[in-house]
């Protein structure tokens, strides 16, 4: 009968709902731009867990960062990096780097107590300002509902290059103009091609 039909349909349709796992737009990406006030370390985002390991990556903090420099108008800096953060082990992934003048020299991520923090050091600060943007900052395992968010209330806080209680557990040195090209050429030479 219809009746029967249309009691299969919904439970049906309440079976698919229950296995999808929508993201509104903004699940997705973290968008912040600020400007440079000196050579320092910026804390850009923050993750609050309920466990000092979860802090450190028990499950997988894992998410994909885009950095730019602009200088005036044009952006003359770009970094694509991706952090990986699974299993208390962390390290970040240069994609690549393009610069007209490399600023953003280094990314780390850092760790104090339950909560855990990406950090940018510029190492200028003339005529400045950082956009970044870290991609995928909700997807994570089921311990954490919500694990990379900007800084409360928008404010990027200089940090100091070495903190008690804190633990520095990945870190990145960058190099201008690290493309594709200039990767695939490095590991051909290391190969002997």
């Amino acid at each position: 009968s219809d009746a029967r039909l249309g009691e299969q349909i919904d439970a049906l349709e309440q079976k698919l709902e229950a296995k999808a796992d929508v993201k509104k737009i903004d699940d997705i990406a973290l968008f912040i731009k600020f400007p440079i006030s000196g050579n320092s370390w910026y804390r850009i985002f923050v993750m609050n867990s309920t466990a000092a390991a979860i802090a450190k990556g028990s499950g997988d903090l894992s998410a994909d960062l885009v950095i730019k420099r602009s200088y005036n108008n044009s952006n003359n800096e770009h970094h694509s990096i991706s952090l990986k953060a699974v299993y208390t082990k962390a390290e970040f992934i240069n994609e690549n780097s393009v610069s007209n003048t490399l600023l953003v020299d280094k990314i780390r991520m850092v760790v104090a107590n339950t909560s855990s923090y990406i950090d940018i050091h510029v190492n200028n600060s003339a005529y400045n300002e950082i956009c970044a943007y870290l991609l995928f900052p909700n997807i994570a395992f089921k311990g954490i509902s919500a694990p990379w968010k900007e800084m409360p209330n928008s404010v990027v806080p200089l940090v100091p290059e070495t903190a008690t209680g804190e633990e520095v557990v990945a870190t990145y040195t960058f190099s201008a103009n690290r493309t594709i090209e200039s990767r695939l050429k490095a590991l051909e030479a290391k190969a002997g091609i």
